[in-house]
């Protein structure tokens, strides 16, 4: 967690964000996840990117520390969550971030090729999760459990 706290300070812009999201995890799809993290690597907004589930307890472990990194940053960086639970497991997603008090952006990943996802994504992942970028001004840094 202090690498994600070291990149997010070297990261760090004051720009302000609008309302973050809340409720329903969006299902999304292959294409649809690198289309935003490439878009994030590239923006000048500092995005973090969190890959979990709810039945991966180091997952559910750091969601404190993402919260509390969201209200110290406060708005200065976007955070967006990427749910690998099952498809019928998506409203119980939803239900531990708001539990977890945390906000951002919330997807539940919808992709019956999870490999092509993952390689996408970085070939030298492999699979394990949490996994998390921090992405902005042409950089990437990752951080997986």
């Amino acid at each position: 967690m202090r690498f994600l706290f070291l990149a997010l300070s070297f990261f760090l812009l004051n720009d302000r964000l609008g309302a973050q999201q809340t409720g329903a995890l969006k299902p999304v799809r292959t294409a649809e996840i690198l289309r935003l993290i490439e878009q994030a690597r590239n923006d000048t907004q500092v995005h973090v990117v969190n890959f979990w589930a709810t039945w991966c307890g180091p997952c559910v472990a750091e969601m404190g520390f993402f919260r509390e990194a969201d209200s110290i940053l406060r708005g200065s960086v976007r955070f967006h969550y990427f749910s690998f639970d099952m498809r019928d497991h998506g409203p119980k997603a939803a239900a531990l971030l708001d539990r977890k008090g945390i906000r951002g952006s919330r997807y539940l990943i919808d992709e019956v090729d999870a490999d092509a996802l993952i390689n996408g994504i970085d070939t030298t992942w492999q699979g394990n999760i949490p996994y998390t970028l921090v992405l902005g001004k042409g950089k990437a840094y990752k951080h997986s459990y």
